[in-house]
């Protein structure tokens, strides 16, 4: 059920929805940055970061999706 998670604050700059996902207890929780692709029923993992660390910014956020689309162009 990926889409029960709430859709991040930094998403909202970028015109997307990207999903975040806390993973985790207590002190070794982390945040999961993720897209639903209703389409082709898949859900892509942009990052993983740990809780504790600096949030991520929109253009961050649009820099790993950038590099996960040239992935899956490669593929």
């Amino acid at each position: 059920m990926p889409s029960r998670c709430p859709v991040a604050e930094e998403s909202e700059a970028l015109g997307q929805q990207v999903h975040l996902l806390l993973h985790g207890k207590r002190n070794r929780t982390y945040k999961v940055y993720y897209s639903i692709h209703y389409e082709t029923q898949t859900v892509r993992v942009f990052h993983i970061r740990h809780w504790a660390r600096k949030g991520l910014r929109a253009d961050e956020l649009q820099e790993f999706m950038d590099e996960f689309a040239g992935q899956e162009e490669d593929a």
